[in-house]
């Protein structure tokens, strides 16, 4: 692999854009001096180096979910990830019958494109009052021995695990396996203190906060208001439609540092149109993802675009480029591995320019785009 010098760029490192030249050898980074030299060089001047983006909730692209897709479907949709400036992945199965789900998380991961760096469950243990597109059938009350089949099927990839606190066993459910996976508090109609239980008991983080939970109210915080009476992490959708706005806005300013952008993608990078994904029959129409009835199936964008999002409210550059890089990477224990530009990590990092436009993207130092 040849080295590459990308000089004059402003580089995101520890929080802020600074004016570091970075050279990839062997496919990790180094940070150099100006007076360094390279045969192969790239001057950036006028762009931004970022990490690569880390989308913690997504359930796939281009019409196919990971719920039922081989391995050649998920290397095609890492490949999209990765031309969409999103390098790193955690790889999200929505509820489906037990038997597809342990087939799932049983594939094989892809070798090109972003780097799926653990899996994620959406389901079963979710209450079907807030199922929002779940299909009530397929969820059921939390089960210690189907979560240690998923868990063997999944073969140490594990890394998410979304609950409704308030089933019954949830909270001995939390405390016996927070130390092998992270449970985040998702499709739920728990209060405020039962929130603060499931916190209490191991859970980390909440699940594309303001849906699929109940409202704030005068008298009943409930899941918004004990995640910012918290010190946990939480996700929020970032393509302006399932959150208002404002909402998001408040997030940011209330808990920037803890708040993590996801896409909870379904259909990104679709037209307009139906589709069947995962059983389930889908309209994409004016860039949203419905459900027959109506109700939201989830995101047709991808992180980028919620970076971008978070920019078009006011979000300062450096918090949304946090806010999809390395507080996503934390959230799900994976930080050790990508997020944030350091010497010696893989090169998995984004160029682009002022008006955040995608001019490359690095993979373990390969040029994809």
């Amino acid at each position: 692999m040849n080295d590459m010098l990308l000089k004059n760029a402003a580089l995101f490192y520890q929080n802020s854009f600074q004016k570091i030249n970075l050279l990839i050898k062997d496919g990790k980074i180094n940070f150099v001096e100006d007076s360094f030299s390279c045969e192969n060089s790239k001057d950036c001047s006028g762009c931004y180096i970022i990490p690569g983006l880390v989308d913690i909730h997504t359930h796939g692209c281009l019409g196919l979910d990971f719920a039922d897709a081989d391995a050649s479907e998920n290397e095609k949709m890492c490949r999209y990830y990765a031309r969409s400036g999103v390098t790193s992945i955690i790889k999200t199965i929505m509820s489906a019958p037990p038997e597809n789900m342990l087939r799932a998380l049983s594939v094989p991961l892809p070798e090109n494109g972003a780097h799926i760096q653990g899996l994620r469950l959406e389901g079963p243990f979710l209450n079907p009052v807030k199922r929002g597109a779940h299909k009530q059938e397929l969820l059921i009350a939390p089960d210690a021995r189907l979560l240690e089949k998923f868990l063997s099927a999944a073969q140490g990839k594990l890394r998410i695990a979304d609950i409704a606190p308030e089933l019954p066993g949830a909270l001995s459910l939390i405390k016996r396996f927070s130390g092998i996976i992270r449970f985040s508090i998702a499709h739920t109609a728990c209060s405020y203190s039962q929130a603060l239980e499931a916190l209490d008991a191991g859970a980390v983080s909440f699940t594309h906060l303001f849906n699929a939970m109940e409202p704030i109210k005068a008298r009943e915080p409930g899941c918004v208001g004990a995640y910012l009476d918290s010190a946990s992490y939480g996700e929020c959708i970032g393509d302006l439609f399932h959150v208002h706005p404002a909402n998001l806005k408040m997030l940011f300013n209330q808990s920037a540092g803890r708040l993590a952008l996801i896409s909870d993608s379904v259909a990104a990078g679709l037209k307009d149109g139906q589709y069947n994904l995962n059983g389930r029959i889908i309209t994409v129409k004016d860039g949203r993802a419905l459900c027959p009835d109506g109700t939201i199936a989830g995101s047709s964008v991808n992180l980028f675009d919620c970076m971008k999002n978070a920019v078009s409210l006011g979000i300062r550059l450096e918090q949304a480029v946090l806010s999809c890089t390395e507080l996503p990477a934390r959230a799900a224990g994976i930080e050790d591995v990508c997020g944030s530009l350091k010497p010696g990590r893989s090169a998995d990092i984004v160029i682009m320019n002022k008006a955040l436009q995608i001019k490359e993207v690095y993979i373990s130092g390969k040029p994809i785009v």
